[in-house]
């Protein structure tokens, strides 16, 4: 369970190529999941990276997907007070 936690969430990329590099079998089960993951594989740092900037512009617009009809309500309820 910590494995997968850890290859779910780790964001370093020199990290994430240790932590793959010393649990491979992991790693492997785990690639198709994380793009990250399947890039620290290949000991690339630089596709690491890049990997990590794709899954931190995703998390960004889920999060902004998520608050706008928050934001619009709470906008609302300012306007009637």
């Amino acid at each position: 369970k910590d494995i997968s936690f850890l290859l779910r969430e780790l964001r370093t990329p020199d990290i994430l190529i240790e932590f793959v590099s010393r649990f491979p079998s992991a790693a492997q089960e785990f690639a198709p999941r994380r793009l990250a993951v399947q890039a620290a594989l290949s000991g690339d740092i630089e596709q690491v990276r890049a990997a990590l900037r794709i899954e931190q512009d995703e998390a960004i617009r889920r999060d902004r997907l998520w608050w706008e009809p928050l934001k619009r309500e709470l906008e609302q309820f300012r306007h009637q007070c």
